[in-house]
């Protein structure tokens, strides 16, 4: 099913921010949804509507995080 495959990619995106310190709130504040939606996107619990969206906009995150962590350590 392609909607797993992105679901999937959705917890991972956010998995790894939150790995890097971003809370679900930070992500749901960015993204203007509720902090329990996106806790239910990282369990597979549900996934967004507009999955590419979403992984884009998540994507983006995760490279400006790591542009800044990056930036602090140089």
């Amino acid at each position: 099913m392609p909607g797993q495959k992105e679901e999937m990619k959705t917890a991972q995106l956010l998995q790894e921010l939150h790995q890097r310190g971003v809370s679900y709130q930070r992500v749901a504040d960015n993204l203007g949804v509720n902090w329990r939606t996106v806790h239910r996107w990282a369990n597979n619990q549900n996934e967004p509507t507009i999955v590419g969206l979403i992984n884009r906009a998540l994507g983006q995150m995760l490279a400006d995080e790591l542009a800044e962590n990056t930036a602090v350590l140089a």
